[in-house]
């Protein structure tokens, strides 16, 4: 048992990211879509064994910026936001193994941009990341509430603590501001989770966790 298992249970028994990349001249409004586009994925490397199976996708957008790909793996719904770019990296797991016919592209949304200026709140450098924020996260159809408080920001190091409202477990931050990502980490006696929260727009971030097992993605809206 891993701290992906603690996450789960956390997420799941009392009942989907990607890289921080510069900041460019546009932010995306990721409430505001203004059209279509068209997405692609590529099935880049399988792996895994009965019960658990892995794979590495590519996800492409015909959208250069702000454009959000949604897809199927059987019926398990997953998502990439792309930013600043029009391709990510995402990691897939199942209960079989995965091949391209097991990933169905749903749609492919463009959204506005606005200008970097616009539209923000005051907070700006790594100040954005103070306050309270909630969202869900999870993998596959595990997926359940999570809350982020950073109470403190001192340069580039922010303090706080998360929150996971279906067990009431708590976990203290303790991280690194770098551009637009907020990275920490925690361990317990199951494992270390390496949490980054990416700003995706004026008030939301994108919630990723990474162990030697899984990878958990959500989105966070600051309240």
């Amino acid at each position: 048992m891993n701290s992906v298992q603690t996450i789960l249970a956390a997420f799941a028994i009392s009942s989907t990211a990607f890289s921080a990349g510069p900041s460019l001249a546009a932010e995306c409004d990721f409430q505001k879509p203004i059209g279509s586009c068209r997405g692609r994925i590529t099935l880049d490397k399988i792996g895994g064994s009965k019960p658990s199976y892995s794979a590495e996708i590519t996800v492409r957008s015909s959208a250069a910026s702000c454009s959000k790909v949604e897809y199927y793996l059987d019926n398990t719904p997953h998502s990439t936001v792309l930013k600043n770019s029009s391709s990510a990296h995402e990691s897939l797991f199942d209960a079989k193994p995965i091949t391209r016919k097991n990933i169905q592209i749903e749609r492919c949304t463009r959204y506005a941009e606005v200008p970097a200026d616009a539209g923000r709140d005051s907070a700006s450098g790594p100040e954005f990341f103070r306050g309270h924020w909630s969202g869900s996260a999870g993998i596959l159809v595990f997926r359940g509430p999570v809350e982020v408080t950073i109470k403190s920001v001192s340069g580039n190091r922010a303090s706080g603590f998360t929150y996971f409202p279906r067990d009431g477990s708590r976990e203290e931050i303790v991280g690194t501001i770098n551009g637009n990502a907020l990275s920490y980490s925690y361990t317990n006696e199951l494992g270390t989770m390496h949490i980054t929260l990416t700003r995706n727009g004026p008030n939301s971030l994108g919630y990723r966790g990474v162990d030697d097992a899984a990878v958990i993605t959500g989105s966070l809206t600051r309240r």
